[in-house]
This record gives structure tokens, sequence and C-alpha cells, in this order.
């Protein structure tokens, strides 16, 4: 069983990282985020990863572990 604890932890990333770019839509950050990671689909991307990107692409300093 996957963690439930990285469902926190994503998704505080991304409450983070919208903070840093509020006028952008949920759609928005999704949409740049796949494309920063350079994929059209992020069904196959594992969380660890996803979480990795979420705090490079928004450069985020406080890396939850």
């Amino acid at each position: 069983m996957r963690n439930p604890n990285r469902i926190y932890e994503i998704t505080n990333l991304i409450q983070q990282g919208w903070a840093k770019v509020p006028d952008w839509r949920l759609g928005q950050l999704i949409e740049n985020l796949k494309r920063y990671i350079g994929v059209d689909d992020l069904f196959y991307i594992e969380d660890d990863v996803l979480k990795e990107r979420i705090i490079d692409f928004f450069d985020l300093d406080d890396r939850t572990e």
C-alpha cells in the first residue's frame, strides 16, 4: 500500500507553489508543470518523482520528506 501521507505532502507543495503564482488557474498550473516535466500525461509519473519536480518547478525551499 502506498503511504497515505504522500497526499498531504504533495498537495501542500502544490499549495505552496500555487501561492507563488496566484493568477494562474489550476489547469494552467497543471499544464505548466507537465511541460516542465516534459510529459503529456502525468498518469505514469510516480509520486516521489512528481514531488521533486514540483519542488524544482516552484523553487520551494521546504522539502517535506
